[in-house]
Order: C-alpha cells, then structure tokens, then sequence
C-alpha cells in the first residue's frame, strides 16, 4: 500500500540499484525505498515501512481469462523483455513471502515439481499453489482446510469435503465451501540472489 503515515505516495523507479535489486523513489519527498523490504532507505521518510499487499504475476492470458474488463498499461518495451522465457533457468527465480516475520522463498524449480505445498509459516498453515502453463504462484491463509496434495481435473480438493477450489483465486466452485474464497497473502517473484542478500537466514525450497 503506497499510504504513509496519512500520506498518499507515488512511486516511480529511481533508475537505481542496491543488492542487486530495483529502488524505488516516492515522487513527493524523492526518499529511496526498497522494493524488496518495502522500507525508506534513504530521505525524509527513512526508515518508515509500506503494508505489502496481495499481488499476481502472471501471464496477460491467464489474467484475461478471469478477468475479462481489465484493462492495461501498453509498456511495449517493457512487456515484450517479460514474456514466460523469462524464467528459462527457474532456479534462479523465486516465489519469496514473509508471514509474520518469518522469511521463505520456493525455488520455480521446485513449485514445478511441487505445485501444491501446504506448511506452517509464521505461526500460519498456509498453502502455496503454482500454474506452470502461467508461470503463477500465489500464497493463502489455508486457516483449517487442508487440501490433496495434487489437482484434481485443475482443482484443489479439500479432504474433509470434497469442496474444490480453483488454485490460483482461492474460490471454491463446488461443495460445502463453495462460494467461498481462501485468504491470499502477500508474495512476489524475486532474484534468488537478491532475496538472499535482504534475508540470509531464509529458507529456500528446492527440489531434492
């Protein structure tokens, strides 16, 4: 969220790196931040922090396909270097979140192999889900539910009801639970490097 201390922020790319990661720069005091720790690293708002919120980074089809009123920001030169050839050596990518504190990142080579993983996280049971036609990995509060460890025709399946829920939105689409939506937190894709640099004491999955 770009709200600071009642203050709304526009943010723009400062065209600077630190750790081998992207900083950002808020138009209205021109303070540096980290988009990796989403904390002021530098100006007047120093040391001030942004609420990481729920994101998706997926394919424009994907996206489409479930949300067909969107529209979108043309940035040619941009969208054509970001295309799913992007992430040809998955292992240097990650799925990286934080709940509660408590730093994790999935390796895509892993969440390939393993597109549905369910653990404690931050004091949390939570539930990551990955779509490898879309490249898209997403991160939920599983609360009390606890799901098959494989899809089934494209769904999850929750093993007390049988309720099934599509894995990318979290909304159940039949059984006891349907209509109802899972809780998404807050993940985004990162440089394995970079994550490592802001969060050595993270775990990274990988697979075996």
């Amino acid at each position: 969220a770009s709200d600071v201390g009642g203050k709304k922020l526009t943010f723009q790319v400062s065209g600077k790196l630190w750790n081998r990661s992207l900083v950002m720069r808020d138009i209205e005091t021109g303070s540096l931040w980290s988009h990796i720790l989403g904390e002021c690293m530098e100006g007047e708002l120093k040391g001030q922090k942004l609420e990481l919120i729920p994101s998706v980074m997926t394919t424009w089809g994907r996206w489409l396909a479930e949300n067909p009123e969107t529209t979108a920001l043309d940035m040619r030169p941009t969208a054509e270097r970001f295309g799913k050839n992007f992430y040809r050596n998955p292992r240097e990518f990650v799925y990286a979140v934080k709940v509660h504190d408590e730093p994790k990142a999935y390796s895509f080579a892993f969440l390939a192999a393993n597109p549905v993983v369910q653990e404690q996280l931050g004091g949390l049971r939570v539930l990551v889900t990955y779509d490898a036609a879309s490249t898209t990995a997403v991160i939920f509060d599983a609360g009390d539910l606890r799901f098959k460890p494989v899809l089934e025709g494209g769904r999850l399946v929750e093993v007390e009801s049988g309720s099934k829920f599509d894995p990318l939105s979290g909304i159940a689409t039949a059984g006891k639970h349907d209509g109802q939506q899972l809780e998404k937190l807050g993940g985004f894709v990162s440089y394995r490097k970079a994550w490592q640099i802001f969060y050595p004491e993270s775990k990274v999955a990988d697979p075996k």
